[in-house]
């Protein structure tokens, strides 16, 4: 027994020789690194405008249709605003606009609705 040999490691296990890679043969990489976003991309945690955009659209679509409307014009105008400042709109804002939009359609549809009942003339 040599003891210069490596396969007679006393220490662990036998070492292996480390197969050499050209540089070609490495794949790409899939997952390329994206830097962490910056400062001007955070919402604000106090916004008093993605809340009253919110309100708006909660009693636009439960309780008065009226507000629906507005709630997707001033959700709307907010989103656009956000997109020249660079920030990403507020979740609530965004929830709101939705529950707007979604309230004008219910309108449109009870419209449509009462339309048809009075030439039906029921």
């Amino acid at each position: 027994m040599n003891p210069n040999d490596p396969r007679n490691n006393a220490y662990g296990p036998p070492q292996q020789q480390q197969q050499q890679w050209a540089p070609q043969q490495y794949p790409p990489n899939p997952y390329p690194y994206y830097p962490p976003p910056t400062v001007a991309y955070e919402t604000p945690q106090n916004d008093s405008e993605a809340t009253t955009i919110f309100v708006l659209g909660i009693v636009g679509v439960t309780a008065c249709g009226l507000c629906a409307p507005i709630a997707w014009a001033k959700g709307s105008g907010y989103r656009r605003t956000c997109q020249v400042m660079g920030v990403t709109p507020n979740g609530l804002a965004t929830a709101g606009w939705i529950m707007g939009i979604i309230g004008t359609i219910l309108i449109g549809i009870s419209l449509l609705f009462m339309i048809i009942a009075f030439a039906l003339g029921a």
